[in-house]
């Protein structure tokens, strides 16, 4: 079939005129195949959208936008990874600030290492979870996003969270130098990050380093090196 106007040219490009992080563009190349040589007049932007969608757990929102007379311009907005959760040696999942799971392995040892080695992301052992995991799902674990905040303040006075336990609702995070902070997830996390704002400060002021900090007490328990 001879097309009028047929698409000549389909470009990939993030939304906010960055750089594309996570998205590889072989992971959407069908969808992406299927627009060249189509009629410019017959293309559907929703349809297109949502077929490109399914195809990544990456794409959080993108926009089609049709150039005359022969090109198409995919804007994406990405998901971006902040924290692999593991529940054992064989189970693991990416999981953007959303809870939503970009990547997951089950009873694979070998792709659970790769996953860790691939993603520049602190990495949280679960002792127990009735969580589903499930890749390009949106899951149950909201405690995400108070992690993260968490793991903002931290980074915000230098302290740079390499790994992270949470058991029986008790998270400890495990900082560079070996240092741990220990928070608690059925208390106020505003709260415990506003200590860890005020202990944060003093230690600057003073130059001094710490084994320890437990946030879950009134008077966060503080154990110097």
């Amino acid at each position: 079939n001879i097309h009028l106007f047929p698409i000549r040219e389909v470009k990939l490009e993030a939304i906010d005129g960055g750089d594309i992080q996570y998205l590889k563009e072989e992971q959407i190349k069908e969808p992406l195949d299927e627009i060249l040589g189509e009629s410019f007049l017959s293309i559907n932007v929703s349809d297109v959208s949502n077929r490109i969608k399914s195809e990544s757990a990456f794409i959080k929102d993108l926009v089609v936008t049709k150039n005359f007379p022969k090109n198409v311009i995919v804007s994406v907005v990405e998901r971006l990874p902040v924290l692999i959760v593991q529940i054992d040696q064989l189970h693991c999942a990416v999981l953007d600030y959303e809870a939503y799971v970009l990547e997951a392995v089950e009873y694979e040892e070998d792709e659970c290492a790769a996953i860790k080695g691939q993603y520049s992301v602190p990495l949280l052992f679960l002792e127990d979870s009735k969580v589903a995991f499930n890749a390009n799902e949106q899951s149950s674990f909201y405690v995400v996003r108070d992690i993260y905040r968490m793991m903002l303040v931290l980074s915000e006075y230098g302290y740079i969270p390499k790994s992270m336990n949470l058991d029986d609702q008790i998270l400890t995070i495990t900082l560079d130098g070996d240092k741990e902070v220990v928070f608690s997830l059925n208390q106020s996390v505003d709260t415990q990050l506003e200590r860890l704002i005020a202990v944060a400060s003093q230690l600057k002021v003073d130059d001094t380093d710490f084994a320890s900090l437990d946030l879950r007490y009134n008077r966060p328990v503080l154990r110097q090196k």
